[in-house]
């Protein structure tokens, strides 16, 4: 069974630098030209092992994976949106490093959120440290009352008073519900930013077997 923690709709792979590797140095500026692909990063949980998962936008046929157990990801120097991940074929056991790149720097902070909330989760030393939650009893014991008290409403005088008062809240009432369908409209469009449709063309998918060693 598979639990999804991260999704992201786009993401760049770089073939990282021979150099580079042997240095443990990242830069991200001198993978320009290593370019190998182009598609979705998910982040998934499976049993007790966490993957990061490259995968084509549109069939979803894997690419490269990298277990967290194994290998977390390292951040280049020169930018907060890419990181190095050390990938594994699951049945060669054969490996490789590819640079990765976000296209938003939230992204990018969504993802490294996603992996230290699964390592927390998976690692049982920490599981004996969680707080226990107090319960507490709000039940109203024998003889107790409730009184409200609502800032601005006083008490009506007279009919004609208690109306002046129905139709005010009515009022205040239907500008709540115009100021809420105003601020969900605003969240649907910041939330259509963080995935922008694109119609960049995607590059040639190549054999991953070449990056493996």
């Amino acid at each position: 069974m598979q639990r999804i923690l991260f999704a992201c709709r786009e993401v760049h792979v770089y073939r990282v630098p021979q150099q580079q590797l042997v240095q443990k140095r990242f830069l991200c500026q001198e993978w320009e030209g290593e370019h190998v692909f182009t598609g979705r990063c998910r982040v998934v949980e499976e049993s007790t092992r966490v993957w990061i998962r490259l995968e084509d936008r549109v069939s979803g046929e894997l690419f490269a994976e990298s277990p967290l157990d194994e290998s977390e990801p390292q951040h280049a120097v020169d930018s907060s949106r890419y990181f190095v991940l050390l990938v594994k074929d699951r049945d060669t056991q054969r490996k490789a490093w590819l640079g990765i790149g976000f296209e938003q720097r939230g992204e990018a902070f969504d993802f490294i959120a996603a992996l230290n909330d699964a390592k927390r989760q998976n690692d049982p030393t920490t599981q004996g440290d969680q707080p226990k939650p107090v319960s507490k009893d709000f039940s109203l014991k024998q003889g107790q009352k409730l009184k409200l008290s609502i800032p601005g409403m006083k008490k009506a005088q007279s009919t004609s008073r208690q109306g002046s008062n129905d139709n005010g809240i009515e009022s205040l009432l239907q500008d709540s519900q115009v100021t809420t369908t105003h601020k969900e409209h605003h969240v649907e469009e910041d939330t259509s930013a963080v995935f922008p449709t694109t119609n960049k063309a995607q590059s040639s998918q190549p054999c991953l077997d070449d990056l493996l060693f």
